[in-house]
């Protein structure tokens, strides 16, 4: 299922889908003070459990380990990959399949 908003997680029973049009917005968003995304990206990656608690319960979401499976596409100018390359400590860039397109 497409997402409605590109860079918006959505969820279809078993499948959890995003597109991220640019690198640069992804990356930018990893940066932030206290930014989780890298981290829950590598999570989501291997499929462990992925959520948060409110307080308000009806804004509670968990999604159990191994119950997804996520698809992201990232657009990635070569030129502008080399952020993402940094974080290969991290195991980011290798969770990636790299191809071109046209």
């Amino acid at each position: 299922m497409p997402s409605p908003d590109p860079g918006i997680l959505v969820r279809n029973r078993n499948l959890l889908s995003s597109n991220v049009s640019e690198l640069d917005g992804l990356l930018a968003l990893g940066k932030r003070p206290g930014s989780t995304i890298l981290p829950i990206l590598r999570l989501a990656y291997n499929g462990g459990t992925l959520g948060f608690t409110n307080a308000d319960q009806q804004r509670t979401i968990q999604i159990d380990a191994h119950t997804y499976r996520l698809a992201l596409t990232v657009g990635v100018q070569p030129l502008r990959a080399a952020p993402l390359l940094d974080d290969a400590d991290g195991g980011l860039p290798q969770r990636f399949l790299w191809m071109p397109c046209v």
